[in-house]
């Protein structure tokens, strides 16, 4: 459909719209992009300008231009859709941005190229592929196949059509449809699209994409008794797909119509908006999850400053307790301090605080024991001056304290009474 030079936007998206009813495909109006915003006025929307302007959305797409033109006279901004299925005769092949057209590549230099077929670059760096419908073939709309970053848009889906805009730019025709009858897909490529023999795929996360299932497009009624089973798992077959939540109503309601008693309008859509709602919450958390620092991210954080351990001024270690510290220091891991001997790693400075306790607690008992009452002080310093052999036990007893905090606390301070005691029998 090529443009008509020096015509406003608003006649070239009618008369292309015109010009794909010709050529038998089924349009409708979707909403437009005006000022980097959707025409629809929801500043949350998360489809700009791409979600139905009629009620009933794809299932009103016609080739009737009196009703093509009294929509856009309605709405002469409103962007062009193409139905695509079995309707229309055609499936797309939906390359998403870069990322796609590199595992479009992969698949032509693995499979062979594809054949010359109309294709529009979309707004965002992507392609729309057209191929001719298969006569034995149902392909389903599926998105990122295969875990590639290519969607299919086949029966129950539509892709937006040039001249078309969107946020991130305008869809161009690199080979015009109105020039180039779209062509066979290649078997390699039909083949991959519908997954023949397979139902789901694994993408990781515990992600289930559903690549082959039934439509509700295609699928008849369900008889009383499997009507709200069956509409759940043909909607949820869409929503997995990534299908627009009014697209799926719409064929919802027009499926119920087709059961046996008819599904009420109010049941089917509470069904379907619970299944978009819990659906929607499953991706965020997927999302959430996903968002997390990888591990070649955590790799090369930057660590936060080392926080210096307080230390003791030399003159503070007086007395028993600076000649304890000075003869134990040397054999600790702790890292030297600016003033040589001050600092304590947290583990050393615990197992110094037990065994200084232990030996006081034993040496207070020694006292006691030789009745002598006037200088304990004293008898830790000579129970210091021991031989190794002597002290090792109490050592011994300090680092097993150090493993078990639980036990140690307990055991000095049973020592701590016993030599109270001692004291008290003088």
């Amino acid at each position: 459909m090529a443009t008509v030079p020096n015509s406003t936007k608003d006649a070239q998206l009618v008369q292309a719209a015109l010009g794909y009813a010709d050529h038998g495909l089924l349009v409708f109006p979707v909403h437009s992009v005006v000022v980097g915003r959707c025409t629809c006025a929801d500043s949350a929307c998360n489809n700009p300008g791409k979600h139905p302007l009629t009620r009933n959305g794809l299932l009103d797409a016609t080739d009737d231009g009196i009703v093509i033109r009294a929509w856009w006279a309605e709405a002469p901004q409103a962007n062009v859709a193409i139905r695509t299925g079995e309707e229309s005769r055609v499936w797309v092949l939906d390359v998403d941005g870069t990322a796609g057209l590199k595992d479009l590549e992969t698949l032509e230099f693995q499979h062979g190229p594809l054949p010359v077929t109309p294709t529009v670059r979309t707004g965002g760096g992507g392609r729309h592929v057209y191929f001719a419908w298969p006569e034995d073939r149902n392909v389903q709309n599926r998105t990122k196949c295969h875990g590639m970053s290519i969607d299919v848009r086949g029966q129950g889906g539509y892709v937006v059509a040039p001249p078309s805009d969107h946020k991130s730019g305008g869809y161009v025709w690199e080979r015009d449809i109105g020039e180039i009858n779209p062509p066979p897909a290649p078997a390699w490529l039909l083949k991959w699209v519908t997954n023949e023999g397979s139902h789901s795929q694994t993408l990781g996360a515990g992600r289930v994409l559903v690549v082959q299932g039934d439509d509700l497009a295609s699928t008849p009624g369900a008889p009383e008794g499997q009507r709200h089973n069956q509409l759940c798992r043909l909607a949820g077959h869409h929503l997995q797909r990534g299908d627009h939540l009014k697209t799926v109503e719409l064929l919802a309601l027009d499926w119920a119509k087709r059961c046996t008693p008819p599904l009420s309008g109010n049941e089917t859509l509470r069904t379907v908006r619970d299944l978009a709602t819990s659906h929607e919450k499953g991706l965020n958390s997927l999302s959430s999850h996903n968002s997390q620092v990888s591990d070649d991210e955590v790799e090369n954080l930057e660590l936060p400053p080392e926080r210096a351990w307080p230390t003791l001024h030399p003159n503070a270690l007086q007395g028993l307790a600076g000649d304890i510290i000075r003869r134990i220091e040397p054999q600790t891991e702790a890292d030297p301090a600016a003033e040589g001997w001050s600092s304590f790693s947290p583990a050393a400075t615990y197992f110094l605080k037990e065994t200084l306790l232990v030996i006081l607690c034993t040496s207070s008992i020694t006292s006691s024991l030789q009745g002598s009452q006037s200088n304990w002080g004293q008898s830790s310093r000579d129970c210091l001056m021991v031989s190794p052999s002597v002290l090792r036990p109490f050592f011994t007893i300090s680092a097993v304290s150090f493993v078990r905090r639980s036990t140690i606390s307990g055991f000095s301070l049973a020592m701590f009474f016993v030599s109270l005691g001692s004291f008290a029998r003088l």
